[in-house]
């Protein structure tokens, strides 16, 4: 798996989170852009609507 550059780490470009994050962390969250970009994620209104009444 190839290192992806973060964009929160713009200004240090010495030392990159990404790289420091176990492999299963890096694998989730590819997997959550993935599910993302393929339109697969319930918008937050959503969520929201049907867990009011828990809030």
């Amino acid at each position: 798996m190839k290192s992806k550059p973060s964009p929160l780490n713009a200004k240090n470009k010495e030392k990159d989170f990404w790289n420091d994050l176990p492999e299963h962390v890096k694998a989730g969250i590819e997997l959550v852009q993935k599910q993302a970009a393929d339109g697969k994620l319930t918008p937050h209104d959503e969520v929201m609507k049907k867990y009011a009444k828990y809030l």
